[in-house]
Parts: C-alpha cells; sequence; structure tokens
C-alpha cells in the first residue's frame, strides 16, 4: 500500500509480469471462513468486512510518440498496454447481520432479548481482459506531477451481487423473533426451469487516474481512484425475497388477516451496476537519506472504512526494504525489491487463525 506510483520506466521499452492475492476477513478466520464454519462468528468492529483480491498481468511499455509541439512533456511519456486476468469480492456487514448469522448457526435460542438494524453487501466478478495507460511527468509550481490515467475493459466470467436489509427483534421470554427482511441476489449461476437463452457473460468498463506531487526531495503527496465505471450483464437470473416473521394482520374492521411468510419473485433481468471504485491517498517523507516513511489509507467507495496504512522503507544499494502495519487488518506487512524483482507479503498469523493474507511478485525487464 506505498502510495507512490510506479517508477519511471529505467528504458524507452519495457515489459513487467506481476500476480497478487489480497485476502481479509472481519468477523471469521480465512480457514473457518471458505469452509463454511461459523461458530467462531464474532463481530470486531461496527461493520465487519471481507475481501478478496486476485490479479495476474503482463505488460509492456514505449514511448508515446507524440511530437514536442504537440505535447511538450512528450519525450518522458510513456504508454503501456496490459493484458490480466482478476477476481474481486467484498462483503460488508452490519453488527446485526452478524448477530443474526450466529443465531442461525447455534444449536440454542439467544440468552436474552435483542433488537438489530441488519444490512449486509456482497459485490463479486471475476473476468479478463486489456488495460491501457498513460504515464507522465510535468513541472509544477512547487515541484513535480506526476500523473498516470488509464481505461480498462473485461469479458465477466462471474458475476454476483446480494442486499439483504431489515430489522430482527427477539424476545428472550417467549423465545420468538420478529423478523422482517428483504434479499436481493444477483448471480451468474442461479438458472431457472423457464430462463431463455441469454448472454452468459458480461462486460466492465473502468478507468483509473493517479497524481503524485514531488513538493520537495523530501516530500511527496499522491491521490488515486481505480475501478471507475460500470459492470454488465444480459438476463442475469434475479432472485428476490420478503422474510417477514409477523403472519397476522388486523384491518380496520377488526379481521384478522395471514399473510405468507416468504414472498419473492425469480426472474431474469438485465444488470448494469457502478463498479465500486477504490480512492487511496498517501504521502512518503524521506527523513535520512534512501529512508522514507510511508503514510496512506484505502477506501472501497460505499462498502467499508478507511484502511489505514504506515511503514518504513529503506533503500541500501540495489536492494529496497519495506516493513508497515495494516491497521484495520492488525496485519504487518513486508516488501523486498532488488533487480528486475519485487515481492510483498502480509498476514496476522502463521497458522489457521489467520485472518489476512496478502502476497504479490513482480518482474520487470527493460531494453
Amino acid at each position: 500500500m506505498s502510495p507512490d506510483l510506479p517508477p519511471a520506466p529505467p528504458a524507452p521499452w519495457g515489459a513487467v509480469v506481476s500476480v497478487q492475492t489480497d485476502r481479509f476477513s472481519d468477523p471469521l478466520p480465512l480457514a473457518d471462513l471458505l469452509a463454511s464454519r461459523l461458530s467462531g462468528l464474532r463481530a470486531r468492529h461496527q461493520w465487519s468486512l471481507a475481501y478478496a483480491r486476485d490479479e495476474v498481468r503482463v505488460s509492456a511499455w514505449g514511448p508515446l510518440g507524440l511530437p514536442s509541439w504537440l505535447w511538450p512533456q512528450a519525450q518522458d511519456t510513456r504508454w503501456q498496454l496490459s493484458a490480466l486476468a482478476r477476481q474481486s469480492a467484498t462483503l460488508v456487514a452490519s453488527r446485526g447481520a452478524v448477530a443474526l448469522t450466529q443465531d442461525i448457526a447455534a444449536d440454542g435460542a439467544p440468552a436474552r432479548s435483542y433488537q438489530a438494524d441488519v444490512s449486509l453487501r456482497l459485490r463479486g466478478y471475476a473476468g479478463y481482459g486489456i488495460d491501457w495507460a498513460v504515464q507522465g511527468a510535468s513541472g509544477w509550481p512547487g515541484g513535480q506531477l506526476r500523473w498516470q490515467l488509464g481505461v480498462q475493459t473485461l469479458r465477466l466470467l462471474r458475476l454476483m451481487t446480494r442486499d439483504i436489509t431489515g430489522q430482527v427483534r427477539f424476545d428472550a421470554a417467549t423465545s420468538s423473533y420478529t423478523t422482517r427482511l428483504e434479499s436481493d441476489q444477483f448471480n451468474d449461476r442461479h438458472h431457472y426451469l423457464y430462463q431463455t437463452e441469454g448472454d452468459t457473460q458480461g462486460w466492465a468498463w473502468l478507468a483509473h487516474w493517479q497524481l503524485q506531487w514531488q513538493a520537495s526531495p523530501d516530500w511527496a503527496w499522491s491521490v488515486g481512484v481505480s475501478d471507475i465505471g460500470r459492470l454488465h450483464w444480459d438476463r442475469l437470473a434475479h432472485e428476490q425475497r420478503t422474510l417477514d416473521t409477523d403472519v397476522t394482520r388486523t384491518d380496520s374492521a377488526g379481521n384478522v388477516s395471514y399473510a405468507p411468510l416468504l414472498q419473492g419473485r425469480d426472474g431474469q433481468d438485465r444488470l448494469t451496476l457502478m463498479a465500486n471504485a477504490t480512492v487511496v491517498a498517501g504521502m512518503s517523507w524521506q527523513w535520512q537519506s534512501g529512508q522514507h516513511i510511508e503514510l496512506s489509507a484505502r477506501h472501497l467507495a460505499g462498502m467499508q472504512p478507511w484502511l489505514p496504512y504506515s511503514g518504513v522503507r529503506v533503500q541500501g544499494g540495489d536492494w529496497q526494504w519495506q516493513l508497515g502495519w495494516r491497521w484495520h487488518e492488525r496485519a504487518a506487512q513486508v516488501g523486498l525489491q532488488h533487480g528486475p524483482w519485487q515481492m510483498h507479503m502480509a498476514g496476522d498469523a502463521l497458522d489457521s487463525r489467520a485472518r489476512t493474507r496478502q502476497f504479490s511478485l513482480q518482474w520487470q525487464q527493460a531494453w
């Protein structure tokens, strides 16, 4: 989570191969989450977060080739074309949603009465495609401005969304629930007997940008946004449900009417939604030659609080070391760069109790 832009290419032409995975779970260890073991489910914050990010990318870069009279900084501007495969999933659940899931997983009823607001939001997709970006630098009052702009097109292989909202009340005296929950879900793996043939894959159109202002040799500030755009899928299986345990109602005349406990609709609808853009802001301070202190924070719009990071980066000859701390994830992060190789790892435990697992490896060749 360094706040820096990728370094300027060391030569006019080159290639990069990178692999990365980043997984985190607030309410459960990752091993229990993957195995659907819910007995240890606990809310650590007001909002519980879980996410998974995986990507494989092969890139090539070269000079933009614009004439200097058209673009004064053309000689310092590079294009980068990437082929990539990626998947992303994010789940955010309120404390009430975690409490309700605990009740469902437990053998007996809760020990005391409670009332909770339930909110759960899931967004996930996987696909492959291309990314085209332009990177350059220009003079700026008081320093230098480096920038990067890019667009990404993905052919989606998977797309799923789910929203659950409502309230739940439990009365310990009568051991009864009063529940009103609404669920809305799209999932490409769901199929109905009457479902017509449709597009079995979707598309994503995304943009990204990043700015870094080098205010002095010692100070740098950066801000960037990625995954700005839309996800689209034609005729995707759509499931809507309403759960209401208060099944009796009385009208103005005193008549009692009985409503179904579960109501729903299954359909095949077009889905177009905004992707959850990721905002990253940070700063870097060189407090001694080759030694930097880094602070940054990441935010997934509409899904989670800011996730802060702090660390140090030390340059010694051809080697560069990095050590940092992810505050929300409560995990240590280490990095190492030497020659064309760069590696990062993060985690909070070495056994099955781990809630954070991150690894990235990059190789770069210039000519």
